[in-house]
């Protein structure tokens, strides 16, 4: 709020990613007039279960957190086995998503790992949800 006041914007638009993006909308709920809009990326949400639920919803999130840290990622022997990989995730008919389209998706998603082979670069821990 101080950002904005100082930079004169009586409205301005969230972009907000993770847990920023769970904290935007209680600031637009308390300051609606000030909020134009929310792009929210990853949040993670507001707590809509019985607070009496919450230690056991925690203990089963911190559960499986800890499971993925013994979880390895996946190597791809290979840079095309990494490209066929993000092929056959994709929604089969899209006739605009290509080899170069996939390829595109692995330079920015995959890396050579120490021993030679390809990793999924993403965050294992976003599957684990309370």
């Amino acid at each position: 709020i101080f950002l904005t006041t100082a930079l004169k914007w009586e409205k301005f638009t969230f972009l907000a990613h993770s847990m920023a993006a769970g904290v935007a909308p209680w600031f637009a709920g308390a300051l609606p007039d000030r909020v134009q809009a929310m792009v929210l990326l990853e949040g993670l949400g507001f707590w809509t279960a019985p607070m009496s639920d919450l230690p056991t919803s925690m203990g089963r999130a911190l559960n499986q957190l800890s499971a993925l840290e013994e979880k390895d990622n996946k190597v791809y022997p290979t840079w095309d086995a990494v490209v066929e990989r993000i092929l056959e995730g994709h929604v089969k008919g899209d006739s605009e998503f290509d080899r170069e389209a996939a390829a595109t998706l692995a330079v920015r998603g995959a890396r050579q790992d120490s021993t030679g082979g390809y990793q999924f670069t993403r965050d294992l821990r976003v599957k684990a949800v309370c």
